[in-house]
């Protein structure tokens, strides 16, 4: 079971790689098209927390909060229609209580690339979205703090994650004269992959992520 599991990820990992691929290397091409490519930086705050049982113990998991930040690229399709790519640093973990109170902290690099729906017009100065698309994260470090004590646990837990994005936001634009904006977000990621190793006690652990966010964006081809 644990084998077909894993030939699955691998063949939707190669799926999202195709995916955020195409959308790199097709964004210079579109763009010297009717569509609108724009540059911009994030950050906000994660609130996360592990969906599953840790170690088959009673317990209770609850929040972990920590900062994201990152980069992005928006290729606006159409007037309602757009593609982004992002490249984020965000922490993600859990503070469960199953044996002692335990702070696990998972760093990870993050690439979703998602399609928004944007209301209203390209000329109006705020817009509102909804978006959803794939993501992937890559382990980066691991730390469990327990009693006061961290120790490196990044040989507990698997190097990929695989899983949906899905959130809304606000556009504002900044500059008459220029594309400009100034960006809300609101995002849940849901992860579909086991992140935690075999062998360890545990029952299909997966990360779960809601976060706010805030962001500044720049045409490049306006």
């Amino acid at each position: 079971m644990n084998t077909l599991h894993s030939r699955y990820n691998f063949k939707l990992l190669n799926r999202l790689f195709t995916t955020i691929l195409v959308v790199i290397i097709s964004l210079p091409v579109l763009g010297q098209g009717e569509g609108t490519i724009s540059l911009g930086l994030r950050g906000g705050l994660n609130t996360s927390n592990f969906a599953g049982n840790i170690g088959g113990a009673a317990g209770e998991n609850r929040f972990k909060a920590g900062i994201n930040f990152g980069a992005f690229g928006i290729y606006s399709i159409q007037e309602n229609w757009g593609i982004t790519a992002e490249v984020n640093y965000s922490p993600k973990g859990t503070v469960t209580s199953q044996f002692a109170r335990s702070n696990i902290k998972l760093n990870y690099l993050d690439i979703p690339v998602y399609v928004n729906y944007f209301f209203g017009q390209g000329g109006d100065k705020l817009r509102t979205k909804v978006f959803l698309g794939p993501y992937v994260d890559f382990l980066m470090t691991a730390k469990q703090n327990l009693g006061g004590i961290e120790v490196d646990v990044k040989d507990r837990y698997n190097n990929l994650d695989l899983g949906l994005l899905l959130g809304a936001g606000l556009h504002y634009k900044i500059s008459e004269s220029g594309g400009n904006w100034l960006i809300l977000d609101v995002r849940y990621g849901i992860g579909f992959s086991d992140i935690a190793k075999p062998g360890l006690g545990t029952s299909n652990i997966t990360n779960r992520a809601l976060s706010f966010n805030l962001g500044i964006s720049f045409p490049i081809n306006d």
